[in-house]
């Protein structure tokens, strides 16, 4: 999880800086890396739920 948000961290400053664009990239790929993560995690406790029940 927290690798996706640094990520998109990363990559909307890279994005910010090149294009002029002052923290909208930055915000919105923070957003997308926050979702992803959140996501991530949830499809992994489902997957252990289910291994678990068998």
């Amino acid at each position: 999880m927290i690798a996706n948000i640094f990520v998109g961290l990363f990559i909307g400053k890279y994005l910010d800086k090149w294009l002029g664009t002052s923290p909208l990239f930055l915000l919105v790929l923070v957003f997308v890396g926050v979702f992803s993560g959140i996501k991530s995690v949830y499809l992994l406790i489902i997957k252990m739920d289910k291994r678990d029940k068998t």
